[in-house]
């Protein structure tokens, strides 16, 4: 069993979701996120607050963006 955790950052309309797999440490200029899919793209009639799914170089999913917009979360 791993040790890793998940990881939930807050912001007024926005949170994301670090996976255990999301990087602890980046060095200077690396990117952590090398593909991001957005659910709308998967579901055509989804009906929900904006949701990316984002990837990194090895194809392991690593985060979850969810973005309401303004009347959403108000």
């Amino acid at each position: 069993m791993t040790n890793k955790k998940f990881h939930l950052q807050q912001h007024p309309g926005a949170a994301y979701l670090k996976l255990p797999d999301y990087p602890e440490k980046l060095a200077p200029g690396e990117i952590a996120i090398a593909k991001s899919v957005d659910i709308h793209s998967l579901i055509e009639d989804y009906d929900g607050p904006r949701l990316c799914l984002d990837f990194d170089q090895a194809g392991r999913p690593i985060g979850i963006e969810i973005v309401y917009s303004g009347d959403e979360y108000d």
